[in-house]
């Protein structure tokens, strides 16, 4: 129930947002991307939830169709997420993680390092759907 609510929620503010003409005021331009990119990261969270519960249920008690399901979920949960990509990266430069160069054992090579951006972060995404094909049932 969470994951459809927070779909249809995701979708509607895609909506809401798909005729906005942004070309004629940059601020405007920012708005209506980090809205795309909420709802987008909304619906990679909806996917990935449907994609969890499904595994977890293949693991309890193996009927192959929940497996099928979570890699579908999760192959979702990964367009979505690609799409996060799509409309943040021509916008957004890396930003540093403050927290982390905060602490003073870290070199500046380190703390330089340790930027975030949604695309670094693809990989850890795209293994969420090798875990689920490579699931076996629990014992």
């Amino acid at each position: 129930k969470f994951a459809d609510s927070l779909k249809t929620n995701c979708l509607k503010a895609l909506d809401l947002v798909k005729n906005i003409d942004i070309y004629k005021n940059q601020t405007l331009k920012y708005e209506v991307a980090d809205v795309k990119i909420w709802a987008n990261l909304g619906l990679y969270y909806a996917e990935k939830t449907k994609g969890a519960v499904a595994l977890q249920m293949f693991r309890k008690n193996g009927e192959n169709k929940f497996k099928l399901e979570a890699v579908s979920f999760l192959e979702n949960a990964f367009s979505y997420w690609n799409e996060v990509l799509k409309i943040s990266s021509p916008l957004y430069n890396d930003m540093p993680l403050v927290h982390f160069s905060e602490e003073k054992k870290r070199s500046k090579e380190q703390v330089k390092s340790m930027r975030f951006h949604w695309k670094n972060m693809q990989g850890e995404v795209a293994k969420d759907i090798e875990i689920a094909k490579n699931a076996v049932q629990e014992r």
